[in-house]
């Protein structure tokens, strides 16, 4: 659809990949790991709630910052083993640097790219931990589909936003708390 900006993808990417790589192959305590993403939570759900205007007028990305922002994403992603879309997307709208569709496109590559770089750090015993988890992707994918269908399809998107910003919400509080 025109909205992935490889502008806005490059200077991210070229960071986060090596420190995704480094902070995939550290292991966190429970209560450590579950207490970082419990905080890290909290960007997506500011992001669900509409509190990140997007701006009528883009400003031109900064460098240096880009590729320290993807670092500091990079090494979050490999150590709690998320693709750090949740952190990047509410930062290019907050920074003026992208668009609502710009940031989802952008995300979308960044997710799957740090993702393969952290299960490419994992060590063989850490893969074949993983293997019963196989359905999960299938999981993954039906729901991606339905939800984008149904987002597509519907008039109650804000709706919707809402109620996964509460359940984001919640599990963020009982990570942290408990």
């Amino acid at each position: 659809s025109g909205n992935f900006k490889w502008k806005l993808f490059y200077p991210f990417i070229i960071t986060s990949v090596p420190f995704a790589f480094l902070g995939g192959k550290m292991h966190l305590q429970t209560h450590v790991f579950h207490s970082v993403l419990g905080v890290l939570l909290i960007f997506p759900i500011v992001n669900l709630l509409g509190l990140i205007p997007e701006r009528s007028k883009l400003s031109s990305l900064k460098l240096l910052p880009a590729l320290l922002i993807g670092a500091v994403i990079g090494f979050l992603s490999g150590l709690i083993g998320i693709g750090g879309g949740i952190l990047l997307s509410p930062l290019l709208l907050l920074l003026g640097w992208a668009n609502m569709k710009e940031s989802a496109a952008v995300s979308s590559l960044f997710i799957f790219v740090n993702s393969i770089t952290v299960m490419l750090s994992l060590n063989s015993s850490d893969i074949v931990s993983l293997f019963p988890l196989w359905p999960v992707p299938l999981v993954v994918l039906a729901g991606g589909f339905i939800g984008s269908r149904f987002g597509a399809f519907t008039d109650h998107i804000r709706l919707l936003k809402g109620v996964l910003a509460v359940v984001l919400l919640i599990a963020s509080v009982k990570l942290v708390l408990v």
